[in-house]
């Protein structure tokens, strides 16, 4: 027509072809040539964002591939297109949780093919969405869900687990800041057997729980370590006896856990091997690794893999996770919060009144609803991958270099994470502790 939108020329020529008498409204995602020009024309306006500028922000400048696309699109398509569901907790688990375990399923498929696995066990809590999302979309070799915990791991491997125990268990009562006497700490810690030693080594149950008495629990654990593993030899032939069901006839392995150093699956690998003797091989699967080996084992061992990052796979990665300070526990907890689950966490194995194996938890999740929420939004995100990953075999696959990438923005965008978590509800220690242990996101990221 040799006229365009920005001046109002085009508005003004379909006025006169279809009559003045008419009222009109221009219904566009350009702001200037739409908006604008319509409205110097006379016309009402109304702006629809522009998916592709709304999306953009989810699409980080590295991400290049063809699975990065497809993944703008999704996000585009679900949350800017007009019809957008839930609110901004299941938004946060499609948009940052849906890369991280559609992209994570994908690598434990060809995981299981590179390893010939025969077996995946996915460790709880961490393990639940990905469970779900693997059994439903993959399920290339059997899997189950596993009750699991490091508190759990610790007691059924203490011989050989005690320091880290220790060190991760009962060390961190000294700076929770509630003053607790030694007696509370040893029944949070599940270490009331030791009392019996206590007068032996100068301490008391009604002592305060500073530095030099934590130093001698740790001589009473060097000098009766015997003594104290046959303390849990019921939640080890507990643990025995469920394993052995679960993991059956197969031989070949792979536990499965969201990071970051492989303590529960190194422990679990020694618990199966060395303490059931079974003939099995057994594999570790990691989101990702930080190289802190709180387990005794180096990153990246022979037997332990990761999808996102370790001190030899996507470096980048790990240097944006632990770079910083004070980042990393910030990072890991964005990440934890995705994949926990909305039930109690598993605290140890037991024998139920009728003598078989039982499972003991502790408080119910506060946070049920958030992640609920959070999780709808991942299932949502990899059931619409899903669709066309299949059909589009090999192209659409995920790198860990990229998925990671949504993850590292949102976690830079402070203001973002505080608004929609800052009161969201964390135990940061291990154990079957009470409320007053608590502590919200927003106190945790203050430092």
């Amino acid at each position: 027509y040799g006229v365009g939108k920005g001046a109002g020329g085009l508005q003004e020529l379909v006025k006169q072809e279809l009559g003045e008498q008419h009222s009109y409204i221009h219904i566009g995602d350009n702001m200037l040539s739409d908006i604008q020009g319509s409205a110097k024309a006379g016309w009402d306006t109304f702006y629809y964002p522009n998916v592709h500028a709304a999306g953009f922000s989810y699409r980080q400048q590295e991400m290049t591939s063809l699975a990065a696309s497809f993944y703008s699109g999704l996000v585009n398509c679900r949350l800017h297109c007009g019809t957008a569901c839930g609110g901004e907790h299941y938004q946060y688990g499609y948009v940052y949780g849906g890369i991280l375990v559609m992209g994570y399923c994908q690598y434990l498929e060809r995981l299981a093919h590179t390893e010939s696995i025969d077996q995946f066990l996915f460790v709880a809590r961490d393990g639940y969405i990905i469970n779900k999302i693997y059994t439903e979309f993959f399920h290339v070799v059997d899997c189950a869900y596993i009750p699991f915990s490091r508190f759990a791991s610790y007691q059924i491997t203490m011989e050989s687990s005690f320091r880290n125990f220790l060190a991760n268990v009962v060390r961190p009562r000294l700076y929770t800041g509630m003053g607790e006497h030694l007696g509370r700490v040893l029944e949070v810690c599940g270490i009331t057997c030791i009392e019996k030693y206590l007068n032996e080594y100068g301490l008391s149950k009604e002592m305060d729980f500073k530095e030099a008495v934590y130093h001698r629990l740790e001589k009473i654990f060097e000098e009766q370590i015997k003594d104290i593993t046959q303390s849990f030899a019921e939640q080890e032939q507990a643990a025995a006896e469920y394993f052995s069901k679960v993991i059956g006839s197969h031989k070949k392995i792979c536990v499965v856990d969201i990071g970051w150093a492989g303590t529960s699956i190194a422990c679990l690998q020694y618990f199966l091997k060395e303490k059931c003797g079974m003939p099995i091989q057994v594999l570790g699967a990691l989101m990702g690794m930080n190289g802190a080996a709180s387990s005794g084992t180096a990153a990246d061992t022979e037997f332990m893999h990761a999808y996102l990052f370790s001190h030899t796979k996507n470096h980048e990665n790990l240097i944006r996770h632990i770079g910083k300070v004070n980042q990393i526990h910030y990072r890991n907890l964005l990440v934890e919060i995705l994949f926990t689950e909305d039930q109690p966490s598993f605290l140890q194995f037991c024998r139920t009144k009728d003598g078989r194996a039982g499972f003991v938890y502790g408080a119910p999740e506060n946070n049920a609803r958030i992640i609920h929420d959070i999780q709808a939004g991942m299932y949502d995100f990899s059931r619409d991958y899903s669709r066309y990953d299949k059909e589009f075999k090999g192209w659409l696959t995920i790198s860990g270099y990229e998925a990671y990438l949504p993850l590292n923005a949102v976690a830079e965008a402070g203001d973002y994470c505080l608004k929609i978590f800052g009161d969201y509800e964390i135990n940061e220690n291990s154990g079957n502790f009470g409320s007053g242990t608590v502590r919200t996101f927003r106190e945790i990221a203050s430092g």
